[in-house]
């Protein structure tokens, strides 16, 4: 299979590339295009854009969706990328919760349709990126093999992770899925070995990105989505905002108590230290390895004898006094965080883990109850919803390819 859309782009040159690079990333940032809709954002005259339009239809890597109508008449036909016009390829380094080793693999179309995945297991522990990337290598490899896709056609690779990273080099400053180390260049490292560029992105960029895109944020412009570990992805007039470095979004860095554990910068006090996911699965582990009494272990076997979220959670609506305890504090210092951002960002919403959907309402009202705060006291005529992220948003390998294809657009177009 050929790469439709880089063959193409590899005839043109100065401002003839650089004008169809800024109409892909239109019509990829906007599924479902119309000739109408891209005159309206470029300005461009009618025959232009449709005569464009009709070049990329013949070349293979535009195509037009269904028909449809309304009550004034036929509606527009709709612009997406043909499927077989190029191929990405998505890497879940943040893994299915805490403590995961598992590293999710999937190849998409143009369409942001899954062609094929694969799971594998990566020890956390191992502090050489290059060794924990060794088998993702293979695996990749065989992914492409099997479903008979060369490595030309691939455009770009995607790559979730948490930390500190600069989304647009490939370079990692820092993160967890590779123990800690820092100023490793993982764009470089995906070029030397398949001749593409990987664009790397935080998991908290990740998560509104996938709520954006297919969650509950669809018609939003200005939302915040929260995460396990206190990150937090940030919208603003519909997109993604990372800040002049790229590391924007740490909520859990807010200090939100004069007391309290000793959070990563020193501080006492702040949102991570009081209500991460880590702090509760911490609390819980420790009584369990001291043999204490807690409901967790009713929901324990010898098949899944190691602590998991849903366990707890399970625990909590069962009654279990430690484990509502710890939800209790973990709610109320994320409703004293929240009131923070709101007041920041005034957002639409603020989305919450989907796990939550698991737990009790009332969990969630303790946060609904201190923004209450911002009607009491200011008189703020504001519908700031929180809510639970949908599950259908926790697609980081998704997410990852629909990013990084944005980004491959958005560095050409800078370069």
């Amino acid at each position: 299979m050929n790469n439709k859309l880089i063959k193409y782009l590899n005839v043109l040159s100065g401002r003839k590339r650089l004008y169809f690079l800024k109409l892909f990333r239109l019509i990829w940032n906007d599924n479902g295009i119309t000739r109408n809709e891209l005159m309206q954002k470029t300005g461009l005259s009618k025959t232009k854009i449709i005569n464009d339009v009709n070049i990329l239809i013949k070349q293979g890597i535009l195509q037009e969706g269904a028909f449809g109508y309304k009550e004034a008449g036929r509606r527009p036909a709709t612009l997406h990328f043909k499927p077989d016009s190029f191929f990405t390829i998505g890497i879940d380094l943040y893994g299915e919760g805490f403590y995961s080793e598992t590293v999710n693999v999937g190849i998409y179309n143009a369409a942001c349709e899954l062609i094929s995945e694969a799971k594998i297991e990566a020890k956390s522990d191992i502090q050489s990126p290059d060794t924990k990337l060794a088998p993702i290598l293979k695996l990749i490899s065989k992914l492409l093999k099997e479903n008979n896709i060369s490595g030309e056609s691939i455009l770009c690779y995607g790559c979730a992770l948490p930390g500190f990273l600069k989304y647009d080099t490939g370079e990692i400053k820092w993160s967890s899925a590779f123990y800690g180390n820092g100023n490793f260049q993982l764009g470089q490292f995906f070029y030397e070995h398949f001749g593409k560029r990987c664009f790397p992105e935080n998991d908290a960029n990740l998560f509104a990105v996938a709520e954006k895109r297919w969650g509950q944020a669809t018609d939003m412009k200005n939302f915040l989505r929260i995460t396990d570990r206190c990150g937090m992805g940030i919208f603003i007039n519909e997109r993604l905002f990372r800040g002049q470095h790229g590391f924007a979004g740490e909520f859990g860095a807010m200090q939100i108590n004069e007391r309290g554990p000793l959070g990563k910068d020193g501080r006492v006090g702040t949102v991570e230290s009081l209500a991460s996911f880590r702090h509760i699965f911490n609390s819980v582990n420790a009584v369990l390895q001291q043999d204490g009494y807690c409901k967790v272990k009713d929901f324990m076997s010898s098949e899944h004898s190691h602590l998991r979220l849903d366990m707890i959670i399970k625990a909590a609506n069962a009654g279990d006094p430690l484990c509502e305890r710890l939800f209790n504090e973990y709610f109320d210092a994320m409703g004293r965080g929240i009131i923070n951002l709101v007041y920041l960002f005034d957002p639409e919403a603020v989305f919450l883990p989907a796990w939550i959907n698991q737990l009790s309402e009332n969990y969630l009202n303790r946060i609904k109850k201190i923004m209450g705060h911002l009607n009491i006291h200011y008189n703020w005529e504001q519908d700031v919803k929180i809510l639970s992220a949908d599950e259908r948003s926790d697609k980081l390998v998704a997410a990852s390819v629909f990013q990084a294809v944005d980004t491959f657009f958005e560095t050409e177009i800078n370069s």
